[in-house]
């Protein structure tokens, strides 16, 4: 858990992280940002 529900998976290939939410219908993706960004611009848009 990165953020509340959120969950985090860093792509081994390329520089980017994809944060998710796992829930009973499925897997909902918020945001794919590149790791050079700041880490704390996801939450400021997140809903």
């Amino acid at each position: 858990m990165v953020h509340g529900s959120f969950r985090r998976a860093l792509l081994a290939r390329f520089p980017y992280a994809v944060y998710f939410v796992v829930t009973a219908r499925g897997v909902w993706i918020v945001a794919v940002q590149h790791l050079a960004r700041d880490p704390r611009s996801v939450w400021r848009r997140a809903p």
